[in-house]
């Protein structure tokens, strides 16, 4: 898994293989698998190949999905180059039934040229060079979204920008509330790690840090409070212990004693796989948050 996404009842998540997101059902202390789905039945003009879908969020009654947008290293004559990945370059939505399931009625972002996310992200001075580069190379690498009502927040695993993290804020515009315009950038500092996923907790963002390039850790949790201009602050909550894993997805899930946090793993330890299930993490707030 490299994302989820949960309600009262529901969870949805992504996988940065295959060309699928899935569905479950909320039982007891686990979530059960009901459906999966082809991302082509609602993207018809996704391009062939893998997705790469690495974010994932639910906001305004719709379930919004993200790719990496990266592109891969190349080898070839002594050089490395990016080889182009249009089927990674889906950012879309798709409007939820008042049951929870997906309708028909789904829109995106243009995958390549003028109006997708590369163009716009790319617009800025700091990110333009990235897109000619590789994902393991400085390229750039989408991990994390988080949507609210008037704006998208990007989390970046690269490209770091003098050994910072990226946080792309792009307003939302038009009559899907797609994302458009100049974007905005936050740096954080988070010891040289990338950002590899995102979720708001009230007013606060949780980010989840690890290696911008291939690497066993560190993994750490950080809570930002503040928004895109102005004051803010960055507090580390949690240093995830070595070999439990790659964590690379959060979300809050709430219960009646209070909310708490859900962290699924991309390559899950052996000992988190048990036959069909795998198994994730679940932290109370209170814990972290003191």
């Amino acid at each position: 898994m490299s994302g989820i996404a949960l309600t009262s009842d529901w969870a949805w998540t992504v996988s940065d293989e295959g060309r699928t997101f899935e569905h479950f059902r909320r039982f007891k202390d686990r979530y059960l698998l009901i459906d999966q789905y082809e991302l082509d039945d609602f993207f018809p003009d996704l391009p062939h190949g893998e997705a790469d879908l690495e974010a994932i969020d639910l906001h305004g009654a719709s379930l919004w999905l993200c790719g990496s947008h990266s592109s891969l290293a190349l080898s070839g004559k002594g050089e490395v180059e990016p080889e182009k990945k249009p089927s990674r370059r889906l950012f879309g939505a798709i409007a939820l039934s008042d049951r929870g399931h997906p309708t028909n009625k789904a829109f995106c972002l243009p995958f390549q040229g003028r109006g997708s996310l590369r163009h716009i992200l790319g617009s800025h001075p700091l990110l333009s060079g990235s897109l000619a580069l590789p994902c393991k190379g400085g390229g750039l690498d989408i991990e994390g979204i988080v949507v609210s009502d008037d704006v998208v927040c990007y989390g970046l695993r690269g490209p770091l920008v003098n050994g910072l993290a990226v946080l792309a804020f792009v307003g939302r515009q038009g009559p899907f509330g797609l994302p458009g315009g100049e974007p905005k950038l936050v740096l954080l500092d988070l010891g040289g790690l990338g950002i590899r996923d995102l979720c708001r907790y009230g007013s606060s963002l949780l980010v989840l840090a690890g290696p911008a390039m291939d690497a066993e850790g560190p993994f750490r949790l950080y809570r930002r409070s503040g928004g895109i201009e102005g004051a803010s602050s960055l507090q580390l909550m949690h240093d995830f212990k070595n070999g439990v894993g790659h964590p690379e997805g959060l979300a809050i899930v709430q219960k009646p004693e209070g909310a708490g946090l859900i962290v699924v793993y991309d390559k899950p330890s052996r000992t988190r796989v048990e036959g069909n299930s795998v198994w994730g993490d679940q932290f109370e707030l209170p814990q972290l948050f003191g």
